[in-house]
């Protein structure tokens, strides 16, 4: 195949403010977006690799100042 895709799951405790990849700002809930488990603390993130697979994939999640800490 050309691409490919994959899920990513971050155990972090906090809803994110923004998540992106590659520098790109991923949108939620969309097909290749991000969803967070309140109850478990997960972020579910969806990723299409690219058909070269050579890059390295950058994920960047910003959690939103005063909120949980």
């Amino acid at each position: 195949p050309t691409t490919r895709s994959f899920e990513i799951r971050l155990h972090a405790g906090f809803e994110p403010s923004s998540v992106t990849v590659n520098g790109a700002r991923v949108d939620r809930d969309g097909d290749e977006g991000w969803r967070y488990d309140r109850e478990g603390g997960v972020i579910r993130l969806c990723v299409t690799e690219g058909a070269d697979r050579k890059r390295d994939v950058g994920v960047r999640v910003s959690k939103q100042k005063g909120r949980g800490e």
